[in-house]
Formats: C-alpha cells, sequence, structure tokens
C-alpha cells in the first residue's frame, strides 16, 4: 500500500465521517420535525374528542360506570380514537376504527401519568397512538387514546434513509477520487526527489541536481537537507577516490624505492656467504685483508641501504597518519600563542 493511497483512505475517512454525523444530524432532525407535528396533532385531537364527547354514567350490578358517546362528526377522517374502561372493560372506538383494537401499556401509564406516545403495528398497519389515563383517586379507570396511520412518515423516513445513503457514497466516491488526485499533486515533488535519487544509485554519482520551486514548506526543508547531503557525500567519495589514487600512487613510489636498496643487501648478502663459505672449509687458511676489506664494505652497504628503508617505511607511516588525520584537521582551532607565553 503506497503512502498516496494510506494519504487519500485518511482523508477519505475523514469526509465519510463528517457526512455521516451530518446525514444522522438531519435525519435526526427531520423524524424530531415529523413526529413533534404529529404530537401537536394527536393533542388538538384528543382536545377536541374530550370537548364533544358526552358523559353519562349507568347502573349496573357492579355499581355505577361513565359512558362516553363519541362525536364522530367532530373526529378528523385520518384520526382513530378509541375510550377503554378498565374496571369493566368497555370499549367505545370512533367509526373507522372498526374492530381494530389499539394497544396500550399499563406499565408505561403508571409511569407516564400524563399519557405517552408510542409507535405500535395494529393489523399490519403502523400507528403512532397518544394514550392518556384518566385516574380516580389515584386508581387507572379508563384510558382515552387517539392514533394516527404512520404508515406515511415511516415511508418519508425510509426515503430519507435510502437518499442519505446514496448520497453519501456517492459523495466518499467523489471525495476519493479528488484526494486521490490532490495528493498524487501534493506529492509530485517526493516522486521526483525518489527519482533524482535513483538515478544517483544508478550512476554512482552524488552530484545531482535538486530544484524545487514550491513554497518555503517541509518539501523545500527536505529538498534543501537532501541536497547538503548529496554535497557532503560527493565531496567524501572524491576525498576517497583521491585517497585511493594516492594509495596506489605511494605503492608504486614504495616498490620502486625499496627495489633498490633490496637488491643492494641481496648482492651484499651472497657475497659475504661466498666469502665466508670458502673460508669455513679451510679454517688453518689466514684471513686475507682483501676479504676483510670486502666483507666490511658489504656490512657498511647493508648498513647504508637498511637506513633508508627504515626511512622509507617512516616516511610512508607518517603519510598514513597525515590521511587519517584530514578529517580531524578540519575540526582544529587556531590558539593564539601569546597569552600562552606571558604566563
Amino acid at each position: 500500500m503506497t503512502f498516496r493511497f494510506r494519504l487519500t483512505l485518511v482523508y477519505a475517512r475523514i469526509v465519510t465521517l463528517s457526512l455521516l454525523l451530518l446525514a444522522l444530524g438531519l435525519y435526526g432532525a427531520l423524524r424530531w420535525y415529523l413526529y413533534d407535528e404529529m404530537n401537536q396533532t394527536l393533542r388538538k385531537g384528543l382536545e377536541s374528542v374530550q370537548h364533544h364527547a358526552e358523559y353519562s354514567a349507568v347502573y349496573s350490578a357492579s355499581g355505577w360506570n361513565g359512558v362516553v358517546q363519541l362525536d364522530d362528526a367532530a373526529i378528523s377522517p385520518d384520526l382513530y380514537v378509541q375510550w377503554i374502561d378498565v374496571t369493566n372493560g368497555t370499549r367505545v372506538q370512533s367509526a373507522n376504527v372498526k374492530t381494530t383494537l389499539l394497544p396500550y401499556s399499563i406499565r408505561s401509564l403508571n409511569q407516564e401519568k400524563e399519557g405517552y406516545f408510542h409507535l405500535d403495528t395494529v393489523d399490519g398497519t403502523s400507528f403512532y397512538i397518544y394514550s392518556k389515563p384518566l385516574w380516580r383517586s389515584g386508581s387507572l379507570v379508563a384510558v382515552l387514546q387517539i392514533a394516527r396511520d404512520a404508515e406515511l412518515i415511516s415511508g418519508l423516513l425510509t426515503i430519507a434513509r435510502r437518499v442519505l445513503f446514496a448520497l453519501i457514497t456517492i459523495i466518499t466516491a467523489l471525495a476519493f477520487c479528488a484526494c486521490w488526485m490532490a495528493s498524487g499533486e501534493a506529492l509530485k515533488p517526493l516522486r521526483e526527489l525518489i527519482s533524482a535519487m535513483r538515478t544517483a544509485r544508478r550512476n554512482g554519482k552524488a552530484n545531482i541536481a535538486l530544484r524545487y520551486n514550491g513554497p518555503r514548506d517541509e518539501i523545500r526543508t527536505l529538498y534543501e537537507l537532501t541536497a547538503g547531503l548529496m554535497d557532503r557525500l560527493e565531496g567524501a567519495a572524491g576525498k576517497l577516490a583521491r585517497a585511493a589514487s594516492g594509495q596506489k600512487r605511494l605503492i608504486a613510489d614504495a616498490s620502486h624505492e625499496l627495489r633498490t636498496p633490496l637488491t643492494s643487501i641481496r648482492g651484499n648478502s651472497e657475497l659475504l656467504r661466498k666469502m665466508w663459505t670458502s673460508l669455513s672449509g679451510q679454517p688453518e687458511r689466514p684471513l686475507e685483508a682483501e676479504t676483510w676489506t670486502l666483507s666490511l664494505e658489504a656490512l657498511d652497504d647493508i648498513t647504508e641501504q637498511t637506513g633508508k628503508m627504515s626511512a622509507l617505511v617512516s616516511d610512508m607511516l607518517s603519510l598514513a597518519r597525515a590521511d587519517a588525520d584530514t578529517g580531524a584537521q578540519e575540526n582544529r582551532q587556531v590558539i593564539p600563542l601569546k597569552p600562552i607565553r606571558s604566563r
């Protein structure tokens, strides 16, 4: 996975998350607006039902029971009203309810003393219901319910969810493409820098031209640091090349300078060996003056050539130390000697 692709994914995730939060906010606001309007409609409808309803009392074996007569003319056709007497199970409904029984929860009524709104499905149809309890001496005696078909709201919310999902998908895809192109343009200087570095590695040279015409930002800083590093590498490579060339010349010169002393030492050694080997077989033979002189001259020549070789080796060691201390000389500081002399 390339850095460009990862960068694009980061931006696409940010855009997707922002769109998701925005979509959730819009959907929540739409849902709240629709159901709030429904709440107000049901409250007003319930007030109208209570205002136009007729109440009476009927005596039966269980005692006096309240009877409610609904005025269907005062009920809007899109509203469904139901009265349930909890004490005896008597049920009074508006004409459009027919045999459908609107559900309610005793537990919810005990928790919400003023009534509560709930969404339920009755005979395959979704209803939004407002159930209001009626209390007498702290006991629940009846429940007055008013409902409205919620299929339209459910359909609108379903369409809204699908539209928002489609918009999020399309905008996310467009944002991914836009982020891909924008990141490619932003990373173009880095690709050029990588290409230049690969060219330098392929050619074996660090003296490459790095140019960046953009603003003074992190990429310009990277270019400047890389250019400085490449210059230092080129300088170090030049020093190494010069050092290698100097070593080759030193070896050639040393080989040439050492050849003559070694030849002389070898010749004098062979001469001494022959002279003293001939004398070792005749111990009674006296040592001649000429033999003594030649031996001394050969030993003197060997000593002289050995000194030259020692001096040459010392010079080579000094040159090697000088090459090793080349980097350290750059950090040396000049210290005035006058303060030291005055102490």
